[in-house]
């Protein structure tokens, strides 16, 4: 696969290798190494979806069937970074992507491959800190780089909620708009969880 920068593969030793438009044109030429691999690198990028020939061909003239390619200049989508806390990153991006996560100052913090259900996790060395700038990239296989995709940790726990006077039947009071409110007995069973709404009610 190629996205058009560069066309890499392998072939017979010594052989020349011809990448050809779909028209004839000629891309470029080369000499397969001792390993049998080479690389065209074409004057001007190609576009996406531009259809590829490549040929081999022996020291005594004898050429090969053509093997036909498709540029995949496309870039994946950028990722999907869920909310973090600076103790692990996570979110969704295209499966078989390599997604990098870096500071505002271009500093990695962490690289890793999605799933094939597109879902990825990212462990700092340490935690990072509250209002700490990231963005995460999602790099397909053949070199195309996403857009990237900023979140900013929230490490800062919210204040305790407030509690309203209760008989016992029904609890109320006010948190943090957004966050889960969990009610627990003295001894540390969950009576019950919600959502505290917009108004933090």
């Amino acid at each position: 696969p190629t996205n058009g920068k560069k066309i890499t593969g392998t072939a017979e030793a010594g052989s020349t290798v011809t990448v050809k438009a779909e028209d004839g044109t000629v891309i470029g030429t080369t000499t397969a190494g001792p390993d049998g691999s080479w690389t065209v690198t074409p004057a001007a990028p190609l576009a996406d979806g531009t259809k590829l020939e490549v040929t081999a061909k022996d020291g005594s003239g004898n050429e090969s069937a053509p093997t036909p390619a498709t540029v995949d200049a496309k870039a994946p989508n950028a990722p999907v970074v869920n909310p973090t806390n600076g103790k692990v990153i996570t979110g969704t991006a295209e499966a078989g992507s390599t997604v990098t996560v870096k500071a505002e100052d271009g500093t990695v913090i962490g690289t890793v491959t999605a799933g094939t259900d597109g879902k990825w996790t990212v462990t700092p060395g340490t935690p990072l800190a509250d209002g700490t700038k990231i963005n995460a990239t999602a790099t397909d296989k053949v070199g195309n780089e996403s857009a990237p995709t900023s979140e900013v940790v929230d490490a800062k726990a919210p204040n305790a909620p407030v509690v309203n006077p209760t008989d016992g039947t029904k609890a109320s009071g006010t948190a943090e708009a957004g966050s889960t409110v969990t009610i627990q007995d003295s001894n540390g069973a969950v009576i019950g969880t919600a959502t505290a709404d917009t108004d933090g009610k």
